[in-house]
């Protein structure tokens, strides 16, 4: 629903159509990144959006939505979040299992929504105070949404990441107690931590724990 309604106030968004157009059955990530390469360098994208062939097998999902974008751009708020709610519903119940409670969130949203003066200024609060949700269940991950990569110290030679988190810093495993019985497997130890730490762009996060627990 948000993904729309931030396409609708800027048809030149790519994450957020990408997001909508992913929904669509039968449009996978290269049609969506092929719809938006043709749409997003015009004039008016949404129009241009409207303009193109069904894909072959939208069909029917595939009208509605471009009838739905295309009402967006005129109608007034608040009205905007129950019509995207009308549209998207079918689709929640289509991906999701837990589509009735998933709903529930979608109707609070709308609440919430009710109480701002205009789309623009919604999401802009929205984007610095999202509310908490209900279904807060982890799904597949897409790449504009975040991700977790998990990596051996040797595996992560030669790469880089905005964030890394290196576990278990502390005596018996960084250096490990099975590789510090010489001069030259402790330096090997050492070699290893610096790699570990230097594939951090950003943030680099050393950390240690309080206590193990050992069963067995």
């Amino acid at each position: 629903m948000l993904a729309l309604l931030k396409f609708v106030e800027n048809p030149r968004d790519r994450v957020a159509g990408f997001r909508v157009l992913h929904l669509l059955p039968g449009i996978g990530p290269a049609s969506a990144q092929r719809i938006l390469d043709q749409t997003t360098v015009m004039a008016d994208p949404i129009s241009a959006l409207a303009a193109l062939p069904t894909p072959p097998r939208a069909g029917q999902d595939w009208s509605a939505f471009v009838e739905t974008l295309t009402n967006l751009r005129y109608s007034e708020w608040p009205v905007d979040i129950e019509r995207i709610r009308l549209w998207y519903t079918p689709h929640l119940e289509r991906i999701h299992e837990d589509a009735e409670v998933r709903l529930a969130d979608l109707l609070q949203l709308e609440q919430i929504a009710s109480g701002y003066p205009s789309r623009e200024r919604f999401l802009t609060e929205l984007t610095l105070d999202p509310p908490d949700a209900t279904s807060d269940h982890s799904g597949p991950p897409l790449r504009d949404e975040d991700y977790l990569i998990l990596s051996t110290i040797h595996s992560a030679k030669g790469q880089e990441w905005k964030s890394v988190y290196a576990l278990n810093v502390v005596d018996g495993c960084m250096p490990s107690d099975l590789g510090a019985g010489t001069t030259a497997e402790l330096e090997e130890e050492r070699r290893l931590l610096y790699v570990a730490m230097t594939r951090a762009k950003d943030d680099l996060h050393l950390i240690v724990p309080q206590r193990f627990f050992v069963h067995g």
